[in-house]
């Protein structure tokens, strides 16, 4: 079997049991390895091709790219094994050659936030950032947001969902990202204002605090970070970088690291040190 067709098998066999953006991911993945490996015989790739690619890779990607290039490669060849007793997968022992260096985290100042804030642009888009600076949460996080999550007389909310892709128009929620990622986070009371100034405006009638007009919540494309910079006259951030921000600024500001992985929903501590 060439390794095309064996990638889209393991892809098709996959399908039932990831979430919708996991499988995009795999997708962008297995077309990257299918782009390189082509119609190689399986029977045929050594565990040194599969070295060799790893140590290109490096050259030019990320530690973290190139080790999930490789766990892709390895569940191709796993997956051949089960379907044929008699393949060796010649993923084994490989070894992570040193790559290029992980670009530098992205932060923003609280001076950049406050440049945001006089950008001319829909109110909810200016929520969503200060929501994103204030609390760490991720975009997917903040839009499932319902006021049921909101605890006002002890002001802080409960993660309790995530806002995964657009499917066909149609929107698909999940549990949070890893069981940490449900959590706890206190509020401050600039977001406890925002929160009840949304309410005020819009009610409660829907659940989810931030909808369009027709009551549909927004996709995670809604707020173009990078537009919105460009116009504020600050370096160009995304969405995601908001939530460095908060880690950083709060590990700044000498608050215990416990709390901000806790804040973080990280699952371990040295992630949330990378912020340090």
């Amino acid at each position: 079997m060439i390794f095309s067709e064996a990638a889209e098998q393991w892809f098709e066999y996959k399908q039932p049991f990831v979430r919708a953006a996991t499988l995009r991911n795999y997708s962008t993945l297995k077309g990257i390895l299918i782009k390189y490996f082509k119609d190689c015989d399986t029977e045929k790739i050594k565990r040194s091709d599969i070295q060799t690619y790893i140590n290109l890779c490096g050259e030019s990607y990320t530690r973290q790219t190139v080790i999930s290039r490789l766990k892709i490669l390895r569940q191709i060849f796993e997956h051949l094994e089960e379907l044929n007793e008699d393949f060796i997968s010649p993923v084994s022992k490989i070894k992570i050659p040193r790559c290029k260096n992980s670009k530098e985290l992205i932060i923003s100042t609280v001076s950049d936030i406050n440049k945001l804030m006089k950008v001319k642009c829909p109110q909810y888009k200016k929520d969503l950032i200060q929501i994103a600076f204030r609390t760490g949460m991720r975009i997917g996080e903040i839009l499932t947001l319902k006021w049921s999550d909101i605890n006002f007389e002890e002001n802080y909310l409960i993660v309790n969902r995530t806002l995964s892709v657009y499917n066909n128009g149609h929107v698909i929620i999940n549990a949070p990202k890893t069981p940490r990622s449900h959590r706890a986070i206190d509020l401050d009371s600039v977001t406890i204002s925002i929160l009840k100034r949304i309410m005020s405006e819009n009610g409660t009638s829907n659940d989810f605090i931030f909808t369009k007009k027709n009551g549909e919540i927004y996709s995670r494309q809604c707020v173009r970070l990078y537009e919105l910079c460009d116009k504020a006259g600050i370096p160009r951030r995304n969405f995601h970088s908001l939530r460095h921000t908060h880690i950083s600024y709060c590990l700044s500001h000498k608050i215990d690291i416990t709390t901000v992985q806790s804040r973080a929903g990280h699952t371990d501590a040295t992630t949330t040190l990378h912020y340090a």
